[in-house]
């Protein structure tokens, strides 16, 4: 029987644009959904469910051959299941009725032309992972609707590029659009392979979002672009912004920027406190996502991060800044203008470094979103270099 727990396929999505696999914790498709492999006619299909409070199903299903999510939602009576495709809102929606059986589901798929198809649905064990990479083995685990559908997925090469004096190779999905480059030169093959990884595992967490933000049982459709934009390659650093742009079903669209910014030598996230410290005594490492999206311990409480960034980071930042960039920080002649007079905006800036210094963007109230991002806000290398990081890195 389906496990009694609502289907959440959005609930990462609704608050970062890009899904992060942690390190323990429960399946995005609840923690018992029933997950199955079958046939709609002579077509495999991928199907996840989970029942709500009372006899109410929700899931979702992917034609193996397409890739594409198909939302669900209908009701169980006793052992008997019906399950309609698509919005609620759509006037004409396609629909599967199921038995339950000892392997899992048979019956129907008609749709309201009258085209109809037998349905052969079974209770799988999720295969093992082609490689050892811990990434996959926790996509594995922890989903495997999303590992079924990820783990034979053949990237797209596109165009190379030469960036900084280093060679690039684009690699695309060719259902989502989403793109992520390689290195290629410039660098010994283990340092590349290692930051290649992360690259592309970083660009496989943006097509799980991508597909998680195209199906909800309460939207038709979503939106989701995103933007890979290199800014920084020396013997050491990588550094490069993402930024995304989505429609996923909830109150408002929203946009965020995630960039990733890499210790070459050591395939490391850097956390902004490796290359810029302002506080008292030894800079700490804090990061919370590794550079391929996975949740990792810095060794450092959120409490401590936050006290220094309170304390000293954010009131240094905002001299700093009104420093370098003086009319871009006086007051706003109007008020509902940008104002980044506000400490409290620069206490958790986005940031990734370029040639001249770092891009430290702000952070507002939703209302006041339009703020973020100013192309002006960059911290010189001059600056920067007063105040090391607890990292011992080669700045530009």
């Amino acid at each position: 029987m389906l496990a009694q727990v609502r289907l959440g396929l959005l609930a990462v999505l609704l608050s970062l644009p890009m899904l992060v696999i942690a390190a323990d914790g429960e399946n995005d498709d609840g923690d018992d959904a029933q997950i199955l492999t079958g046939t709609i006619g002579n077509q495999t299909v991928v199907v996840s469910l989970a029942q709500d409070e009372g006899d109410a199903v929700y899931g979702r299903y992917f034609y193996q051959q397409y890739r594409q999510d198909i939302a669900l939602e209908g009701t169980l009576k006793g052992d008997s299941l019906v399950l309609r495709e698509g919005p609620e809102e759509s006037p004409s929606r396609p629909v599967l009725t199921l038995k339950e059986t000892p392997e899992g589901w048979q019956g129907n798929w008609r749709n309201n032309k009258g085209k109809s198809a037998p349905v052969v649905l079974r209770n799988i064990e999720v295969p093992e992972a082609a490689t050892d990479n811990a990434w996959w083995a926790r996509l594995r685990n922890l989903h495997p609707y999303d590992y079924l559908r990820m783990h034979d997925v053949t990237l797209k090469q596109e165009e190379s590029q030469t960036f900084m004096g280093y060679q690039l190779q684009w690699l695309s999905d060719p259902i989502s659009g989403l793109r992520m480059f390689q290195l290629t030169s410039g660098y010994d093959s283990e340092q590349m392979a290692r930051v290649n990884q992360l690259l592309r595992t970083r660009l496989y967490n943006e097509i799980i979002s991508y597909h998680q933000c195209m199906v909800s049982d309460r939207f038709e459709g979503g939106e989701f672009e995103q933007q890979v934009v290199p800014k920084l390659l020396t013997p050491n650093l990588l550094s490069a912004e993402i930024f995304t742009s989505y429609d996923c079903g909830g109150a408002h669209p929203d946009f965020g920027s995630s960039p990733i910014n890499l210790n070459i030598q050591t395939a490391r996230t850097l956390g902004l406190e490796d290359v810029l410290w302002v506080g008292q005594g030894k800079a700490f490492h804090f990061v919370e996502l590794d550079g391929s999206g996975e949740r990792i311990d810095s060794g450092v409480s959120f409490d401590t991060f936050t006290e220094y960034r309170d304390t000293f980071f954010a009131p240094w930042l905002l001299q700093a800044m009104t420093a370098a960039h003086p009319t871009e920080m006086a007051a706003p002649q109007e008020e509902d203008e940008c104002d980044y007079r506000d400490v409290s905006v620069w206490k958790y800036p986005t940031w990734y470094m370029t040639e001249q210094g770092i891009w430290l963007g702000p952070s507002f109230a939703r209302v006041m979103r339009a703020c973020e991002g100013p192309d002006w806000s960059l911290l010189p290398w001059a600056v920067v270099k007063q105040h090391p990081g607890g990292a011992s890195l080669s700045l530009p």
